[in-house]
């Protein structure tokens, strides 16, 4: 089943600026091994996928992602972090895309 074909109704960022046109979207996800951080990039790129078709043209996506608690290398989520978004880059160039991990 696709995800993009069900009705998902209103969405719902954890913010929105008018201002500035940018959704904020806020997580708390565990990332201590491997598997775990493919599937929040996965989770984090559905979400971005999503609003885009959603809100204003062009809104800028500010992701925070919570960390706090797991012992985990700042070099291992600054990886992770570039990686995702390298992607999210890739498949939208025209839009300001940030990551921000909270420790």
């Amino acid at each position: 089943m696709d995800p993009f074909e069900l009705q998902w109704g209103e969405i719902t960022p954890e913010g929105y600026d008018e201002n500035i046109n940018q959704a904020l979207h806020v997580f708390n996800f565990y990332l201590l091994d491997e598997v775990a951080r493919k599937y929040s990039s996965i989770f984090i790129n559905g979400r971005v996928n999503w609003f885009v078709k959603h809100l204003p043209p062009l809104c800028a996506h500010l992701i925070r992602v919570d960390t706090s608690g797991q012992a985990i290398s700042i070099e291992i989520l600054n990886q992770w972090r570039d990686e995702v978004l390298n992607k999210l880059r890739k498949e939208f160039p025209s839009l300001k895309i940030e990551m921000e991990i909270l420790v």
